[in-house]
């Protein structure tokens, strides 16, 4: 997305930009290129990293696909953006049900491959992810907070809300919350729908301390989840066996009468 208003930016172009500002920012008028005049600051900022950032917030974590509102974006607990009709099949073919025959070479091609399957490891199910609603900018290139209008990927956060899932910048909605923490704001300032108990997920944060709080509750949320389908399957097991045991035929049993004359004739 960008560029030409229809084409996805790629690492060339970023570091063709990045060529671009520091050539303009040298000192000498030479076209043989020469020193960088003293006065250069750099930006402070790795070209990976903003190839990363773009990346992060065109395309679909899972497979590199381009975003669309349109066709619907969900974020995990990690805050990683996904295609969602690609994210609902990657779900139902980790569970055997293969909907397509892009679908089954999708999922195979995940979990075929070391890295991508260990990236992919906390999507489990459908709880596992939700929703999403990111605003596109103006420009049509890429997505914006509704609310300052600052593009998604010009660094700063952003989160989404729960559970209307609108993605706003945490300045707006720290705004919202008296410029406290995101986790008080009772709103959401895009949609005014009230909020969950559930804090607004982070998207694409770049904080490392973020993303560990953020895999760590996932985990304990996996944690409580597993034993409680444990303690389900228990349930089922003891239910299934009575039910078993009353299917069954008895025994017919005389009664005591019966018992009694079978014995005085005998």
């Amino acid at each position: 997305m960008g560029l030409d208003g229809g084409t996805t930016a790629t690492r060339s172009d970023i570091l063709r930009g990045a060529s671009w500002a520091l050539n303009t920012a040298e000192a000498s008028r030479s076209t043989r290129g020469g020193c960088i005049g003293s006065n250069f600051v750099h930006k402070g900022e790795t070209v990976e990293r903003a190839v990363a950032r773009t990346s992060a917030w065109s395309s679909c974590a899972l497979t590199g696909a381009e975003l669309s509102a349109a066709r619907g974006v969900c974020a995990c607990r990690l805050g990683r953006l996904y295609d969602k009709q690609t994210i609902v099949e990657f779900i139902l073919g980790k569970l055997g049900k293969f909907t397509t025959k892009e679908s089954t070479f999708m999922v195979a091609n995940v979990l075929g491959d070391e890295e991508k399957s260990k990236a992919t490891r906390h999507l489990r199910s459908a709880k596992d992810f939700f929703d999403v609603h990111p605003t596109q900018s103006k420009d049509g290139d890429g997505f914006e907070c509704p609310i300052r209008g600052v593009k998604a990927t010009s660094g700063v956060d952003f989160v989404a809300m729960r559970p209307c899932g609108c993605v706003l910048s945490a300045a707006a909605v720290k705004a919202v919350a008296g410029g406290r923490d995101t986790a008080t704001a009772k709103t959401c300032p895009a949609c005014d729908a009230p909020s969950s108990s559930e804090h607004p997920l982070p998207i694409n944060s770049e904080d490392p301390d973020v993303l560990r709080a953020l895999r760590a509750a996932c985990e304990q949320i996996h944690e409580v989840e597993a034993l409680a389908e444990q303690e389900a399957r228990k349930k089922r097991h003891k239910k299934h066996r009575r039910d078993r045991a009353t299917d069954e035929p008895q025994p017919k049993r005389l009664s005591t009468t019966a018992a009694q004359s079978s014995s005085s004739r005998e």
